[in-house]
Order: C-alpha cells, then structure tokens, then sequence
C-alpha cells in the first residue's frame, strides 16, 4: 500500500511537469531521476511507514555535481514551482505537507557528473512561522476563497482572508486565542486547490472536525471544528463584507491586534 501510494505521488509529480507551459529541466534524465529521488527521500525520512496520517517531510536538501547546479539553477523560479507540485501532487495522493516545502541546491564535487543525492527531513520552525508563499509571475496564483470566515465559541466572526492562518496562544498567531485547552501553536489555515485546509501542528488537545480528530482537513462550510475542545465553525457566505485582520480570543472576547474594529457578533447556532 505505502509502494503504490509513493507510486502514485511519483507519477503524478512527474505529470505535473511534463504538463507545465515552461521547461524546467534541461533534460527529461535529470527530471525523471530528481523526483525519483525526492519521492525516495520521502520514503527513507519516514522509515517506510507512510500513511494517510503520516506527514511527509517539507525540507529537501539536493546535492548534485556542480556542472547539473548550474543547469538547476537556470530557471530562478525552479524550485518554488517544484514546491508547488509537490504540494499539488501530495494532494491528489492521500499526503498532505504542512509547510510548502523548501528545496536547496548544493554543489558536491565529489559526486559524478549525474549523480544526484536527496535527503528529506522535518522542518518544525516552519509549520506556524511560514511565510506566505511567494508566487512567480509565470506560476499559477492561489484563489483564496471568497468571503470565508469562522465562528468562535458560536457568537464571534473572524474573517479569512489569507493563504496562511496560524492559531494558537503565541502572539504572532493569525488568530491569537487566549485559552489553556489551547496550545502555543496549535493549528493552521491554508489554501489549497481553492479551498481551506485545516492542519493540526502537533498539538496537546488536538484538532476536531465533526467529531473526528484529524491531522488534516479539507473544510467545507459549516464544518465544526473544535481546537481541544473550543468550538469554531467554518462557513462561507456572499454578503460577509466586514474587514476583519488579526484578533485575539481572550476568554469570551475578542480584542484587535491592529486596532481595527470588533468583527461582528452572530447568535449561538
């Protein structure tokens, strides 16, 4: 099973750039044996135990002969697109990153003209304090879902209006949410595919959607999520039009981070 899936995500990975409208790769050698290679890194930094609930790695370090880093590094938007494929194919295949991985070229003089070696290992500095991923001009843009918001504790509406939202207690959270069930870096929002998809970032509680705790979630409207036990509900609707940036849940209150008005309250559902 854990084969046929890395199969699979090899398959489609390799798709998703025979696909694309710009060359990426000077050779379809060098291609077909870097993803190879990735797809084997995978598999090696999660000791074969690859699942549904299993979270692949997110940082990829590539050594090559410094003649093929001169060829990787053409295309200066090479590894952000790789990036992106991955995500998309880790998608279509049952595996979800938590963080866009990051991928590094590194020289190696002592390997042979096409040798490539990939290693593959977990990033935990980057699951809550990832940036937004900077799209290139020639790469597909993200379409944030259109008026999507969540209701916290059934009475208070925080708008989603980014590729990215981390929940938690810390500060520098998206969403800041002053509760002891909750941890420092409990969650995170992103978009994929044109829809939120809720990842729970190894928290003490745990994160529920509709009674079932979960690694990760795609979000559907009117979805009901509970972080350790505080209820949010995901909804969507076409006459939500109040700005709401960054906020933190005190208690049963919210207060602004950015001194922007209170989000609108709603009755318990």
């Amino acid at each position: 099973m854990i084969e046929e899936q890395l199969l699979k995500l090899e398959s489609r990975l390799q798709t998703l750039i025979e696909g694309s409208s710009a060359r990426l790769f000077p050779t379809y050698h060098l291609q077909y044996e870097l993803i190879h290679r990735i797809v084997a890194a995978i598999q090696d930094s999660t000791q074969g135990e690859l699942s549904e609930t299993t979270i692949p790695p997110n940082q990829f370090t590539i050594r090559v002969h410094p003649s093929q880093a001169i060829h990787l590094s053409t295309n200066p938007h090479l590894m952000n697109t790789l990036s992106e494929y991955l995500v998309d194919a880790g998608i279509t295949t049952g595996f979800f990153f938590l963080s866009t991985p990051t991928i590094k070229i590194l020289e190696d003089q002592n390997l042979q003209n096409n040798d490539i070696f990939v290693s593959a290992q977990h990033s935990l500095n980057d699951l809550v304090e990832t940036n937004e991923f900077q799209v290139g001009e020639d790469l597909e843009p993200i379409y944030i879902p259109q008026n999507a918001y969540l209701i916290i504790d059934g009475t208070e509406i925080f708008q989603l209006e980014k590729k990215i939202i981390n929940i938690g207690r810390r500060e520098d959270n998206n969403l800041v949410i002053d509760d002891r069930r909750v941890s420092r870096r409990h969650a995170q929002l992103r978009v994929i595919n044109g829809r939120y998809v809720i990842f729970d970032l190894a928290s003490t509680g745990g994160t529920w959607v509709n009674g079932r705790r979960i690694q990760k979630s795609a979000l559907r409207p009117g979805d009901v999520i509970s972080l350790a036990g505080l209820p949010l509900v995901y909804s969507q609707d076409t006459d939500h039009e109040e700005e709401t940036q960054k906020y933190t849940l005190s208690k049963n209150n919210l207060t602004s981070n950015t001194d922007q008005s209170k989000p609108n309250k709603k009755s318990d559902h």
